[in-house]
């Protein structure tokens, strides 16, 4: 069993990776606003993060938005999001979250939302950038093998770093459109 789990794991992670690779070329042409602010509230317990993120942002396109579009760990669901003046719908898939305001956003013009959302980190969205050979090497330290890990949370200790992609950013994280982006 404990290795009918190991190998289900392993392929499901392979099979994420390729999912989000494939749903990044259909977003990578895709405009986005520039985040100006963001201040975030985190409460955390075991593994789980519970997060309010406040974000300001312009439209420095040359032309109105729709909806907005951000990228957020696929292992944080989102549980609504607040506009100035009311609630936002919203879709979330995968790591892809876009936000559907009541009106459009106007070239140079600003606005702000409120997400709510909390999980438990997917760690297998890490790293998108890095070819899966080298994601699967052993790390070792002499003849102890060490496991790869890219977050820690627990009760007492919180280590959360942006490649996990824990806060919402405007379009893609970096790394995953190379060489069209960044």
């Amino acid at each position: 069993i404990f290795m009918y789990k190991y190998i289900s794991f392993f392929l499901d992670s392979i099979e994420i990776r390729q999912r989000i690779v494939e749903t990044n070329k259909k977003y990578i042409n895709e405009p986005i606003v520039n985040i100006q602010n963001c201040i975030l509230d985190l409460k955390h317990s075991d593994e789980i993060i519970e997060v309010k993120a406040k974000i300001g942002f312009i439209n420095s396109n040359s032309f109105s938005l729709n909806e907005y579009f951000f990228s957020l760990n696929p292992g944080l669901k989102v549980e609504k999001i607040n506009g100035p003046h009311s609630q936002y719908q919203f879709k979330q898939m995968d790591h892809i979250l876009t936000v559907l305001p009541k009106s459009n956003l106007p070239a140079g013009q600003t606005d702000s939302i409120e997400i709510n959302y909390s999980g438990k980190i997917d760690e297998r969205f890490c790293y998108q950038d890095i070819n899966e050979k080298k994601i699967e090497e052993e790390y070792r330290i002499w003849m102890y093998k060490i496991d790869k890990k890219y977050t820690f949370i627990s009760r007492d200790f919180l280590l959360l770093d942006a490649e996990s992609n824990w806060y919402p950013i405007a379009g893609l994280p970096y790394g995953i459109g190379f060489p069209k982006m960044n």
